[in-house]
Order: C-alpha cells, then sequence, then structure tokens
C-alpha cells in the first residue's frame, strides 16, 4: 500500500508515522511530499512501519525549522539516502535505530548539519559497516549511542577526537580506535567499550592544531572518573605517547604534566612528558611500588635505561618477600566433612613475573592445591620460590586503587 497524506493543518510543528498514520503498520511506501505545507515543522518520527520499503527524504531539505528526526523499526528498510539532511541546517537530533534489513549508510550528509547535539544509530542490523569520519566535523556533538551485532566490520572511532562538545558517548560492539582517543572525557564511562587502541598516529596532529593545552584540559576533566578509572587511563595515555614500556603509574600523572608550557612545539612537550613520567616511575620503584607492565627490552634503547637494574631487583624481590595465605573451605556433603585447600593468588598478580605466569596457566585469583604446585614449578624454572603461610602478605606498596587495578586487570 502507497500512502499519500493530506491535512489541512498548516500550522503542524509534528509529524509521527504511528500515530498520525491509520494502518501504518501495512504502508510498503510512503509519499512525505505533504511535508513542504508545514514550513513550522520541527520533529519528524517515521517508525514502526514494518512493511515500509522505501523511504524519500528529500522533502526534508524544504522543512527549514526541522530540529528532530527519529526513523526507527522499520524493518523492512534496506537502504536510505540521507542527503537531504545536508539542507537541514537546524537538525539538532538525529535518531536510526532497530532497522534491521538496512545494509548501506553514508553518513556524509551529517557533516553540513553544524547544530546536530545528539546522535543514535542503533541495532541496524544488516548494516556491516560504518564509517564515522564526517562526525568530526560535528562540533556541537554532545552525545553519541551507537550499538552494533559482534559479527559486524570492527568500525573506527577515532573521529570522535575531533568532537570537542562531546560528552556522553555509549559504544557496544566491535570497534577500534588511535588511542588519542583515550584523552577524551567522552570516553570516561561504564556504557563505553572499545576492543582495541593502536598506537597513536594523530597525537602529532592534534596538539599542533589545538595546544597542548586542550590535550591537557581533556586529560583533566573528571567525567565519570574514579581512582581506577584514573591509573587504567594514564596507562593508556602512556601508550598514546609511545611511552607504555613505563608501566603504570600508582598517582596521578595529570600533577606532573600541569606545568608544561602551552607554547611548547609537539617534540618540546614530547620530551617533557617523557622526563617526567620517567621521573616519577623511578621514585615508584625506589618506594617499592609496582613495576608489571615495565618493557625492560624497550627500555633499553631509552633513556628508561637507567630504570633497569633497579626493576630488575625489585621483581626478584617482588617474589621473595610475598606471602600467599592457605585456606580451608569446610563443607558438608553425605554427612561427611569435607575439607577442601584454597589459595589466595592475589599477592601474585601485583608483581611482574607473577602476573606473567599467571596469565600463562589462565589461572583466577584463587587457586587449588594442584594448581599452586604448577605455580611452584613455574618459579622454580626462573630461580624463585613463594612462601605459603596463615596470611596473605603483598610486597608491592601500592595504593587501593592501584591494588584493585592489578588483581582485577588481568
Amino acid at each position: 500500500m502507497k500512502l499519500l497524506f493530506v491535512t489541512s493543518q498548516s500550522d503542524r510543528t509534528h509529524f509521527n508515522l504511528s500515530t498520525d498514520i491509520p494502518r501504518h503498520t501495512e504502508i510498503i511506501e510512503i509519499d512525505l511530499g505533504f511535508l513542504r505545507k508545514y514550513p513550522n515543522l520541527t520533529s519528524v518520527k517515521i517508525n514502526h512501519g514494518e512493511r515500509l520499503k522505501q523511504l524519500d527524504l528529500r522533502v526534508l531539505g524544504q522543512c527549514k525549522k526541522l530540529k528532530k528526526l527519529e526513523i526507527s523499526h522499520l524493518w523492512s528498510l534496506k537502504e536510505i539516502s540521507l542527503d537531504p539532511l545536508s539542507e537541514c541546517s537546524s537538525l539538532q537530533e538525529f535518531k536510526l535505530n532497530w532497522n534491521s534489513s538496512l545494509k548501506e549508510l553514508n553518513l556524509q550528509p551529517l557533516a553540513s548539519c553544524k547544530n546536530l547535539q545528539h546522535l543514535e544509530i542503533r541495532w541496524n542490523g544488516a548494516l556491516r559497516e560504518l564509517d564515522l569520519e564526517p562526525l568530526a566535523h560535528c562540533k556541537q556533538l554532545r552525545s553519541f549511542q551507537f550499538t552494533r551485532s559482534s559479527h559486524h566490520q570492527s568500525t573506527n572511532l577515532t573521529p570522535l577526537v575531533w568532537c570537542s562538545n562531546l560528552r556522553e558517548l555509549r559504544v557496544d560492539g566491535n570497534s577500534h580506535a588511535d588511542s588519542i582517543l583515550t584523552f577524551h572525557p567522552a570516553i570516561r564511562s561504564s556504557d563505553f567499550s572499545c576492543n582495541l587502541f593502536y598506537p597513536s598516529v594523530l597525537l602529532k596532529e592534534y596538539v599542533e592544531k589545538n595546544g597542548w593545552g586542550l590535550l591537557f584540559s581533556l586529560m583533566n576533566d573528571d567525567i565519570y572518573l574514579d581512582d581506577v578509572s584514573l591509573i587504567q587511563l594514564q596507562y593508556r595515555w602512556f601508550a598514546a605517547f609511545g611511552l607504555n614500556e613505563f608501566g603504570v603509574f600508582d598517582g596521578d600523572i595529570r600533577k606532573q604534566l600541569e606545568a608544561i608550557p602551552d607554547s611548547y612545539n609537539f617534540q618540546e612537550i614530547f620530551n617533557q612528558v617523557k622526563k617526567r613520567i620517567q621521573n616519577c616511575m623511578i621514585e615508584q620503584i625506589r618506594n617499592n611500588g609496582p613495576t608489571r607492565h615495565m618493557d625492560v627490552e624497550k627500555l633499553k634503547s631509552s633513556i628508561g635505561v637507567i630504570m633497569i637494574p633497579h626493576i630488575v631487583r625489585r621483581r626478584r624481590e617482588e617474589i621473595e618477600n610475598l606471602v600467599i595465605a592457605k585456606e580451608y573451605d569446610l563443607s558438608i556433603k553425605d554427612r561427611f566433612d569435607i575439607s577442601q585447600e584454597y589459595y589466595d593468588l592475589g599477592p601474585l598478580w601485583v608483581t611482574h613475573y607473577g602476573y606473567e605466569i599467571l596469565s600463562a596457566l589462565e589461572m583466577n585469583v584463587v587457586a587449588k592445591k594442584y594448581e599452586i604446585e604448577e605455580i611452584k614449578d613455574a618459579l622454580r624454572r626462573i630461580g624463585l620460590e613463594i612462601e605459603i603461610g596463615p596470611r596473605s602478605i603483598y610486597s608491592v606498596e601500592m595504593s587501593k586503587a592501584m591494588k584493585e587495578y592489578l588483581v582485577t586487570k588481568r
């Protein structure tokens, strides 16, 4: 059924397919030409047209006051051109959700939507790939929700780093990004996930274009940030600068970086960042802090080479000075008391050698008796022994947040 909608309400400001059209679920094609009659139209919602296979949006280019557009639950819609939206300069909100047959989508027209603030592209099941590059031009974008099935191609989230006003970012599905995105406060949310942050190739361009001051202000934005999240983010920041060989810093590195002048060029900024991180990590080692994730091989070819003797010494001490608690779990089965031994591996997880061995053996936070024997054998191969006692003793000095990070982020 093709529908031509006719109404005499010239002052209409909203159109909603599911409420304004009788038998809307039976429509196969709809002529939206009537919308040009309503100069005050601010909202268009085309939803729940389960059989609607074609949708021509050209008329929306004439709706100069259009602020909100939603296209959702059109399960038979396979393709749609967003080209007319390039003329919708007033558009502030666009939702494209639950169109399960949609196979292709070009977001380029959205680059012209200078006032776009809220964007949703969720659960368009047949959409296998999507280029987000046009969103880099949406400088007013504040909220972006993006959900795709896990079997779809990974989406590059990097263009979002140029959306400086973005504050709400919800991503679910395969994705990757330049690690410069880790500086953006919008990712500091439990609703954000990214499968891979690769070493930054944009950091220099970003700093040269926007200055160190803007990058540091993004780092200093505490949106959704707690102590554990800060430790994890700092490790990613190190990676963005290509300095992840220095490991994980137990503290707030921003306090050490705030004095770097905004007038410095990128190379001067990089040298200052590297020097200050190195000084912090040397102090951490001297205070018996964690050495996990420090890459000795990479440090050999940098100014960090002076840290290596301290790291090697501390890593042996980490194992030699810890104690793993042996605990008992008493249960009753068939009227018999059954006692099982368990070992707390927390003190081992926070050490470098412990982390490497436990990861290789695919251990958890606690181990059974036969598992602890496997761990002992692995440590003996590198000339180390662990002590078993009535209570756990950590050999690494660290904050509560760092302990939680090292034990849980495996």
